[in-house]
């Protein structure tokens, strides 16, 4: 689900269901949240609507009972999907996860666990383990403010910047020593 129209395809796929009370789509997570009556529906058959739309669902949950916590973590340095799956496969092996979820693109990691198992400090140390700082950690999403995002999302900047110039320095120093050896003197055992 990339795009509003398949966004579109799938909440009206799931529309034709009865007992749906509410819909709402994150294309930026690929999630579809669905509030319905467990009376009238299953979560299979969400799962199949989603799928007779054309589309596959990688992961289901519910929410569980009310004993349940969630938790933010804000890892700033995991870029990528390699990243977030290296995040999500050491969070998985504790137990008493119930979800994971990933966004890279603001650098966050959502963790629905069960507090009588695991806590925070566990996960947070799962993530380390991974080879990544967490930032700051909220116990649901409303506390996260624009502020810490925006101090996270300085602080992952300055660590690519210091990159950049790292990776930059060898680099232009192999170019200058190709350009001395294309264009003036060739130097002995360059290519060997």
């Amino acid at each position: 689900m990339g795009s509003n129209h398949c966004a579109g395809l799938i909440t009206a796929s799931i529309n034709r269901l009865s007992g749906i009370i509410n819909i709402s789509t994150n294309i930026a997570n690929h999630r579809v949240t669905v509030e319905f009556d467990p009376n009238q529906l299953s979560d299979k058959n969400i799962g199949d609507a989603i799928e007779k739309a054309g589309y596959d669902v990688g992961s289901m949950s519910s929410l569980m009972s009310s004993r349940n916590s969630e938790a933010l973590f804000t890892v700033p340095s995991m870029g990528s999907d390699h990243c977030a799956g290296l995040v999500s496969t050491s969070i998985k092996r504790l137990t008493g996860i119930i979800d994971i979820s990933t966004n890279i693109a603001n650098h966050k990691v959502t963790v629905s666990f069960d507090p009588v198992t695991v806590n925070t400090k566990n996960i947070k140390e799962a993530i380390e383990q991974a080879g990544y700082d967490v930032a700051a950690i909220s116990e649901s999403r409303s506390q996260g403010n624009a502020e810490a995002d925006a101090a996270v999302e300085e602080r992952y900047l300055e660590q690519a910047w210091r990159r950049l110039w790292f990776a930059a320095i060898p680099t232009t120093l192999i170019m200058v020593l190709m350009m001395v050896h294309m264009f003036w003197v060739p130097v002995a055992n360059y290519l060997t």
